[in-house]
């Protein structure tokens, strides 16, 4: 007789490096003042009537930096990839949104050396890539999609890449 245990939340984080609060502030601050120069360096353009196309972009980009910086400061630009027992969500580019993958639309996980690929019933495959920044957390996540595989029995196949 075998005794269910459930399986316990997992979360791990892709960044390089944690940022503290005091970061985060600090990169908040900067996008609102990115944000704020940008506005003003508009508006003198436009009160003397020298707004060019050359001079917009430069304008828009600042801008743009300056909400990357905000959400950065926010929380938002986090990467992860949190396993539970019955999601598994993941972020893995700071400006695209989490992606999330339940049990039920998964058909099965291949496992590759720097890679999972969630080959799903009705839709295409998501690919997870571990990339080379950390390649301690490489094994714990393979760990812990492996006990999610069997938690809610879906079909998990270790493979090589192939060139």
């Amino acid at each position: 007789m075998s005794i269910f245990v459930p399986m316990e939340k997992k979360e791990f984080s892709l960044d390089i490096n944690s940022p503290n609060k005091f970061l985060r502030v600090v990169g908040a601050v900067f996008g609102f003042v990115c944000i704020a120069l940008a506005i003003s360096w508009l508006t003198i353009n436009l009160r003397n009537r020298q707004l060019t196309k050359e001079s917009v972009y430069p304008i828009v980009f600042i801008i743009l930096f300056g909400l990357y910086q905000i959400c950065y400061g926010l929380g938002k630009t986090r990467k992860y990839l949190k396993i539970e027992a019955n999601t598994i969500q993941y972020k893995q580019h700071s400006i695209f949104p989490a992606k999330r993958i339940l049990p039920d639309e998964l058909d099965k996980i291949e496992i590759f050396p720097l890679s999972v690929h969630f080959k799903r019933k009705k839709s295409r495959k998501l690919v997870f890539r571990f990339g080379a920044s950390y390649r301690e957390i490489i094994e714990p996540i393979k760990n812990a999609i492996d006990d999610f595989a069997e938690v809610n029995g879906i079909t998990l196949e270790y493979r090589m890449e192939e060139f």
